[in-house]
């Protein structure tokens, strides 16, 4: 169902190096905040939050959750391709802060739930 989503130009190319580094993102997200939904553009989820990603196209769409256990990241998308290994880190980084556990075949449960 993610595959079917059709984002701008910088969003596609992220979520192909998603997928490509094996992260089982969540396409256009809702997650619940304290008295509101927020959707991100791609979401890492956990059992307790998770990681949320946007590429925002100007400074006014910069993601600002207040979701208790999740963690946001902005990518302005200009030039998001040519960061791209920079920006895969950065997501792996807080993916592994929230004790996510990510497998060759994918994304596998939390190390909270060990």
């Amino acid at each position: 169902m993610n595959d079917l989503y059709l984002g701008h130009p910088a969003e596609e190319s992220l979520w192909t190096a998603l997928k490509q580094d094996g992260m089982d993102a969540e396409r256009q997200y809702r997650v619940r905040e304290v008295s509101a939904y927020s959707l991100v553009d791609f979401a890492i989820v956990a059992p307790k939050g998770g990681v949320a990603v946007s590429t925002p196209l100007s400074a006014t769409d910069i993601l600002q959750l207040d979701a208790e256990g999740w963690d946001e990241l902005s990518f302005p998308p200009h030039p998001l391709a040519r960061r791209m290994p920079d920006v895969i880190e950065q997501i792996r980084g807080a993916v592994d802060r929230r004790g996510i556990m990510i497998t060759e075949g994918g994304q596998s449960p939390s190390k909270e739930q060990d």
